[in-house]
């Protein structure tokens, strides 16, 4: 597999392909693409409190960005933040100048989202942060 492959393969995934085991090691999540176990997305423990500029339009503005890696075989490939909103509630990608994220980024915010209890509500939640989808 390429690189290329490996992300192509995540953008393409349908994310009920996706299991979440929550609090596995140290409490941190890892997401397993259960049709090529051999990639996952593993939370690590670095974690940064922040306000984005788009954090303010929910109920409770604060932000905590948190670093995953993209693992291929176990082997970390690539790292990746999410910011967690709204009360803890759900994972937003960090937008851009434009206030916008690529397609993959919306996909892997998805499949970040599946072990949330918002996890249906993360488009609602995207448009009321004003973020949209690069095509």
């Amino acid at each position: 597999m390429t690189y290329q492959d490996y992300f192509q393969t995540i953008l393409e995934s349908d994310v009920a392909d996706w299991i979440c085991c929550e609090n596995l090691f140290d409490g941190l999540d890892l997401y397993v693409y259960q049709k090529d176990i051999s990639i996952s997305i593993c939370q690590s423990n670095h974690t940064m409190d922040l306000g984005s500029k788009w954090a303010a339009t929910f109920s409770e503005p604060k932000a905590t960005r948190i670093l995953y890696y993209f693992k291929y075989n176990g082997a970390p490939i690539k790292d990746f933040c999410a910011e967690l909103v709204d009360g803890e509630k759900i994972f937003i990608p960090p937008s851009d100048d434009n206030n916008s994220v690529t397609r993959i980024e919306y996909q892997i915010g998805k499949i970040l989202n599946i072990c949330c209890p918002s996890k249906d509500d993360y488009d609602k939640h995207l448009q009321q942060a004003g973020i949209t989808v690069r095509t």
